[in-house]
């Protein structure tokens, strides 16, 4: 990655904090500067209301609406399908994965993920923006 920042709006959504400020603390050292963060589905959806961002890290298992549910909300919105979602989760069922590509999800990554499958998600996200 370049030594340039990058002002992406970026909301990570999770309800661990650990993992919302590891993956903040991640994107900052890509460069990235932008960087929202919801500890709950009901949460993610009001700051989506306020400010749609272009890049989505999104969590599925959370105690008041299930990612899935956030994904599908965001979906149906004007312009929701102009939105990079990645899906992380530590449930990558098949039932989830396939409910995932049915609301056309933009990448998936399984916890624990290392740096480079981040880097990889980055560059499809970056990818996508350039077309």
């Amino acid at each position: 990655m370049s030594e340039q920042s990058y002002d992406d709006d970026i909301l990570i959504v999770d309800d661990q904090q650990p993992m919302r400020l590891l993956l903040a603390g991640l994107l900052r050292n890509l460069k990235f500067v932008n960087i929202r963060q919801a500890a709950s589905g009901g949460k993610a959806l009001e700051l989506i209301k306020a400010r749609r961002p272009e890049l989505i890290f999104l969590d599925l298992e959370m105690p008041d609406i299930h990612g899935l549910e956030v994904l599908e909300t965001l979906r149906e919105q004007p312009d929701g399908d102009k939105v990079f979602v990645v899906v992380q989760t530590g449930s990558a069922t098949q039932q989830n994965v396939a409910r995932a590509r049915e609301l056309k999800v933009d990448d998936l990554l399984a916890k624990p993920y290392s740096m480079g499958k981040l880097e990889v998600a980055i560059r499809r996200y970056r990818a996508a923006r350039a077309d």
